[in-house]
């Protein structure tokens, strides 16, 4: 499990949403059961890369971990969105784009893993 050290441009929390069960029963039924009382955080991570370096390291981190299977510890966390020194994290979603040569937009969503 590799620490995710990297330090974003702009982090910003998103909608805390609970961990809900939903099963469609016959007769137009749905059954719901919640599986944790504590609701999974997510947050959206955006990074402006100057140099093909640091996207082939955070590129190489999102592999390590296998897109969205393996959880790890997020240690870089803004003070403004979290006072703890580490959150149990996986991948959400990666997605980057060349805005000119050689700058690239990365955005990350990170959920939190339970």
């Amino acid at each position: 499990m590799a620490n995710f050290n990297f330090i974003p441009h702009h982090c910003s929390p998103t909608r805390k949403d609970y961990n809900v069960v939903r099963t469609d029963m016959e007769g137009m039924r749905i059954k719901t059961r919640l599986k944790s009382t504590r609701p999974i955080r997510e947050w959206e991570l955006e990074f402006r890369i100057q140099n093909k370096t640091e996207r082939d390291a955070l590129l190489s981190h999102y592999d390590s971990q296998y897109g969205t299977l393996s959880p790890f510890n997020w240690t870089s966390i803004p003070t403004y969105i979290s006072s703890e020194a580490s959150v149990y994290v996986r991948y959400k979603s990666y997605s980057e784009e060349l805005i000119v040569m050689n700058v690239w937009e990365i955005k990350i969503s990170l959920e939190e893993a339970l």
